[in-house]
Parts: structure tokens; sequence; C-alpha cells
């Protein structure tokens, strides 16, 4: 598993933004607790 944090900052906004990204390989546990964005559900090569 790894885990991330970033700041970001729009350059419409007035103050930055903390994200928090994790990532799990599937190989290693296939039944994992996460959820699956469907941000890009329709893209054939994300979906």
């Amino acid at each position: 598993m790894e885990l991330t944090s970033f700041a970001y900052q729009s350059p419409s906004g007035s103050k930055a933004r903390r994200g928090i990204g994790i990532r799990q390989q599937v190989a290693q546990r296939e039944n994992a607790k996460g959820k699956t964005l469907s941000l890009f559900a329709d893209d054939p090569m994300l979906g």
C-alpha cells in the first residue's frame, strides 16, 4: 500500500487544499475495501 498527500491551489482559488491518495495492489489484496471512482467510467482506457 502507498500513501501520499499533496497541496493544490487552483489558479483562481484563494487558498491551497490538501489531497490524500491511497493505492493498493489488487494482486496483494483482491478483496480490498475501497471505492472505484466512476469519474472516467465512459473512457475505454480508464473505465
